[in-house]
């Protein structure tokens, strides 16, 4: 290991400092810039910490040579911008700490080829937009900071208690942050935001989202983690509170309906089957077709069109007419019927349509047969149903499983509707697959697993906490 000279200025007073060529640790000395050509020349440098100075600018190009560099600390500096193109050659960058600093922008995309980056912290500075999509491509993130203080210094506590943050608030952020992209960051186990920052999410996403956070999230058990994508190990009730819906209209005013297209499109091709109701649910929702969010099956079937329209309208009209028939299709295939809205059918003169479903409706509650043993009986079947689902959430019942006590409120209830179901009975403590025929397992995994039907289609206001 050998040393390296950097000049170094602290207010008016210009000086030198020897110090190693592999890790410089310049914290809390007071200085007001500093020179990294030197650091160029051996090409060894694993670690530059100079947190906790006066720095006001720097130029990071001389990291360009340093590809071994580690971990990069530039905490609590007097920074309003920063090129982070010079670290595009930093392959092993794991930590990059950019936090209290006076930052306006920051532009993201170099780091997308740190793919070994593990903690990044952007929080505390005056951002007016966060971009997260870089940082897709950085495979090994575990853990991200962002937002600000709420009174600038990084000691500030968070307040106890939630208070709603409505768009216009006294936030640095000129935009809520889309945090989207993180939904493919798979090692990302850590998201902390501070102080008042709007967070948004692609509508496709939101229903997947409140799967992984409220999904048996009580119950103990020895089975693996649902592994399926995305994986959202850092998606916790705190954040998914603070989440509001990405505007598909603004979207568009701020770029075209194809970029929009490709926006949707590239987060759906990435979720897993078991996901596909819950995006196609999220996507009608986004376009305000939510009386259409009961088709069942690929989401990329939605946005299929044989063209796409420039204007925003033009394009839900097309969405809306493309989703009635395949919605149509799938009512006369013999599928499911449950969160088509035939009221707002018949507004919108699709009575043919309104028609069919309730047809198959009825026809959902003839064939259907409940399984039961002596005890309980299972009723996972009828919820899949809109009828029997309407019944019983009515009835305020959200389990699965219920005694034959219990059983036969729902039996009476559905007798008083004009409906008569049979019972399947098997050995005391079996059941059979409770699978409804043509209906898929991600329905069946939104209603019948998560429960997703019992929460609001998205949240009223953003709130911090």
């Amino acid at each position: 290991m050998g040393n390296v000279t950097l000049d170094v200025c602290r207010g008016n007073e210009k000086g030198s400092i020897e110090v190693p060529d592999e890790s410089v640790y310049l914290g809390a000395q007071g200085l007001t810039s500093i020179d990294l050509r030197p650091l160029s020349e051996s090409g060894k440098l694993q670690n530059l910490w100079l947190y906790n100075n006066q720095i006001s600018s720097l130029d990071l190009t001389p990291l360009a040579s340093c590809s071994r560099l580690r971990s990069l600390s530039l905490r609590d500096n007097c920074l309003d911008s920063l090129d982070l193109v010079p670290l595009q050659k930093c392959a092993r960058l794991e930590d990059l700490d950019l936090s209290d600093n006076r930052m306006t922008a920051v532009d993201l995309g170099p780091l997308g080829s740190c793919s070994n980056l593990h903690r990044l912290d952007i929080s505390g500075n005056s951002l007016n937009r966060i971009v997260l999509q870089p940082l897709v491509s950085c495979s090994s993130l575990r853990a991200l900071t962002m937002g600000q203080s709420e009174s600038g210094s990084p000691e500030s506590a968070k307040p106890e208690g939630g208070m709603d943050m409505k768009q216009g608030s006294d936030s640095h952020l000129a935009e809520a942050v889309d945090v989207s992209p993180l939904f493919w960051c798979d090692q990302l186990s850590a998201v902390t935001v501070r102080g008042e920052v709007g967070l948004t999410l692609d509508p496709a996403l939101w229903y997947i989202g409140a799967a992984k956070v409220f999904s048996n999230t009580e119950m103990v058990t020895s089975a693996l983690h649902d592994k399926s994508s995305p994986i959202l190990a850092w998606m916790n009730k705190s954040l998914f509170s603070r989440l509001g819906p990405l505007s598909y209209e603004a979207v568009v005013t701020q770029t075209s309906t194809q970029a929009l297209q490709t926006m949707i499109t590239g987060n759906i091709r990435k979720v897993s089957k078991r996901y596909w109701f819950h995006a196609q649910k999220g996507l009608l929702e986004g376009f305000a077709l939510r009386e259409l969010s009961g088709y069942d099956g690929n989401p990329l079937s939605i946005l299929d069109l044989p063209s796409c329209p420039q204007e925003y309208a033009s394009l839900r009209t097309a969405l809306r007419s493309h989703v009635v028939e395949l919605v149509r299709k799938q009512i006369a295939a013999g599928g499911p019927t449950l969160f088509i809205d035939v009221d707002a059918l018949l507004t919108d003169d699709e009575s043919t349509l309104a028609e069919a479903v309730v047809r198959a409706r009825r026809e959902e509650i003839d064939r259907l047969s409940v399984p039961t043993d002596g005890h309980f009986a299972d009723i996972s079947r009828l919820i899949v149903t809109s009828y029997g689902h309407s019944i019983v959430r009515a009835l305020g019942e959200q389990r699965m499983r219920i005694p034959l006590m219990d059983f036969e409120k729902v039996l009476a209830a559905l007798r008083d509707s004009g409906f008569s179901i049979k019972s399947d009975r098997g050995k005391p403590g079996r059941f059979r697959l409770p699978v409804a025929p043509k209906v898929s397992g991600s329905l069946i995994s939104f209603v019948v697993e998560s429960s997703l039907d019992l929460l609001p289609s998205r949240p009223a206001t953003i709130t911090n906490t």
